[in-house]
């Protein structure tokens, strides 16, 4: 998208994980169980909320992000599918 700039620790985030995990098992990283996904959404929010300043999240607010987070993540997917 022309002239749009991600958040910088987001960016930063991405550049260094952004083959560890779906070089290890590409078809597992949408299981919502799959531990090195959740351990990636877990650092990821570590590091967000350490850079940004917000509130600290309860465990509800914590799983109902990571639901719409895989929501979003498999809808990217499909699209990218479909796209093919």
């Amino acid at each position: 998208m022309p002239g749009w700039v991600r958040y910088k620790p987001a960016a930063d985030w991405l550049a260094a994980h952004r083959n560890q995990t779906l070089s290890a098992n590409p078809d597992s990283t949408l299981d919502p169980a799959s531990p090195a996904l959740k351990l990636a959404f877990e650092n990821f929010m570590q590091k967000y909320g350490a850079s940004s300043g917000q509130k600290t999240l309860s465990a509800k607010e914590r799983e109902l992000l990571f639901a719409k987070f895989m929501r979003i993540l498999t809808e990217s997917k499909a699209e990218q599918a479909a796209a093919r």
